[in-house]
Parts: C-alpha cells; structure tokens; sequence
C-alpha cells in the first residue's frame, strides 16, 4: 500500500475541514422550492434583472473566491514524491493530523479503534480513529475531530466532524478514492459548517483531481449563513489548477443554476475563465475572469443577438 496516497487523502480530508473551506453569499433557509425528495434543488426559483443581476452576481462570485482557498489548500499538497512528502510547505495543523490518521503504517500493533488528543494553543483536539482492518486502507476507515475548547491562532474551534472512505483504488501509477463528510456545527466563530459532503479525488503520473459535491451543507460565515447545494471541481498538474463550479447557489433563500462554460484558471488569483448563472425566467449573467476582478454582462431571456443588455465591472480580488 503506498503511504503517497494514505496520505494524499488524509490530507484532503483533513484539509477540508481544518482549512478555509470556502464561502457563498446570501441568507441560508430551505430549499426555496425547485428540490427533489432528497432536498437538492432541481430547478432555478430566482429572479433577478437589469438593476439586481450584479448584486446577484457578487454573491456567486464570492463563492468562487472563498472556495479558491481549498483549492490553493489542495494545490500545495502536491506533487507527492514515492515517499509520499509533499514538495511544498503545508500549514501545520494539517501536517500533525495527516500524520495521525495514517499512523497506522507506523505502529506495529494498532488498535481498530483508537483516539487520542493533539493539544493546541490552549484546549485540544481529539482524533478518533476506526479501522475495518488495521493493516490496510479500506472502505469504512473513519476519522472524528473534535474540539475541546481548542484555541489554534486566535480562532475558538468547536464542534465535529468526521470523514469516513467511501471508495479507495490503487494502481501503479496512482490511486482514486472518495470521502463522506459530516459535520456537526464545526467551525469557528468566523466560518461553521452543518452537514454532509461527499468528496472524490485521484492521483496519476499526469496530475491530481478534486470533486467536493455539497448536499445542502450550511454555512456560516461573518454572520451569514448560506446553503451549499453546489459542486466545486478542480484539476492540477505542474503548472496550471484549473476550477469548475456546478449545480445551484442559493442566494437569499432562492436558488440560480451554475454553467462553468470555461474552467476559471488558478494562480495566485483567476485570470482566465466563464462561469454563467441563470435564474426561473431564463435571464442569464455571464461572469468573465480578468487579471483583476469579474467582469458581469447580464442577458435578459428574450436577448437573442448575443450583446448583453448590461455591463458592469464586478468584483476585485487583485491588488491595483
């Protein structure tokens, strides 16, 4: 078993939970409407226009910019050599957690369920481990991170979460595998997450990919509280991270379809990419990446000769 890629996926498991996981714009709620039986949305209920797309589009935008941070977060998790270092520095809580839950591949005789505590600032975090088979990584494997009164840098955390292997392959040159994730008002006071994601991830000799698909996982950040029901994708070789959004946003309490018509490309900023958000009515915004913010062009349904019938300068994220 290649402790690459234990490690890769504890990594990212734990990097999801420990790390900025992102952010949405508008109030949380249900479903608004539009959802099948499992509460995922199927259909835009929103409505925006002329005077209210760009308030619309901000909010998307955000999301986009906040989740960039798990994807930089995963992006400096690789390459991995044979041995499974990863080549870039990686933010310390992670590298301590990592090295716990395949702890087992150093311990002659772990236990199928083990815990333990990593103190922090002040306070702790316990680790809870269950193996289906302490020798190897299989299906069912888990790991519970709970707080006890931890303090890490100045941020309170409190609450759980616990990511369990859903699916594990490996090959000669790679592996794929699959998370579910729960969490259980897990946070700070900044950003706290309530319930499930299921995440997918692979590993070749030609790159790595990532899939984070949310089922209505709220999110509370600054005080607002939003509902995931979208999926973020990304991809990473040598030179390029390369993100896609899907599904639906929801923004105060309604829900907008995603489209990445071009996967937004990753630096230290996006500089290159199409991402179109539609509401009920059809009317539509396409939201263009520029070495310095978005660019909104809103399109109102019945617009059919491809000029928008808005423009306007959207959200900055570099510096001038």
């Amino acid at each position: 078993m290649k402790k690459s890629a234990i490690r890769w996926m504890s990594l990212t498991a734990l990097c999801a939970a420990l790390a900025a996981c992102g952010g949405g714009g508008g109030d949380g709620g249900s479903n608004g409407g539009g959802g099948g039986g499992d509460g995922m949305p199927r259909a835009a209920t929103g409505d925006f226009n002329a005077g209210t797309y760009a308030a619309t589009a901000n909010a998307v935008s955000q999301t986009v910019l906040d989740g960039a941070e798990t994807t930089q977060g995963m992006g400096s998790l690789l390459p991995l050599s044979a041995t499974g270092q990863a080549s870039h520095g990686l933010p310390n809580v992670q590298q301590i957690a990592a090295n716990k839950l395949f702890k087992r591949t150093r311990f002659e005789q772990p236990q199928a369920t083990e815990s333990e505590s990593m103190p922090c600032d002040t306070g702790s975090l316990t680790y809870t481990y269950e193996y289906r088979d302490v020798n190897n990584i299989n299906v069912g494997d888990s790991v519970t991170i709970a707080s006890n009164s931890c303090v890490l840098g100045g941020e309170a955390l409190s609450g759980s979460v616990k990511a369990t292997i859903t699916r594990y392959s490996e090959s000669q040159t790679g592996f794929s595998g699959g998370f579910s994730m729960s969490f259980s008002s897990f946070g700070s006071n900044e950003q706290r997450f309530n319930g499930a994601v299921n995440l997918s991830l692979s590993e070749s000799s030609s790159g790595a990919s990532f899939r984070a698909e949310y089922r209505g996982l709220s999110y509370t950040s600054e005080g607002v509280t939003a509902g995931w029901y979208h999926t973020v994708a990304f991809a990473m070789d040598a030179t390029s991270t390369r993100l896609s959004v899907g599904g639906f946003t929801q923004v105060n309490n309604a829900f907008y379809r995603l489209e990445q018509r071009t996967p937004f490309t990753w630096g230290a900023y996006p500089s290159a990419g199409e991402l179109v958000i539609s509401d009920a009515q059809g009317d539509w915004v396409r939201i263009t990446a520029t070495q310095n913010n978005f660019v909104y062009d809103y399109f109102n349904a019945d617009n059919k000769t491809g000029t928008p019938n808005a423009t306007v300068t959207g959200l900055v994220y570099a510096p001038q």
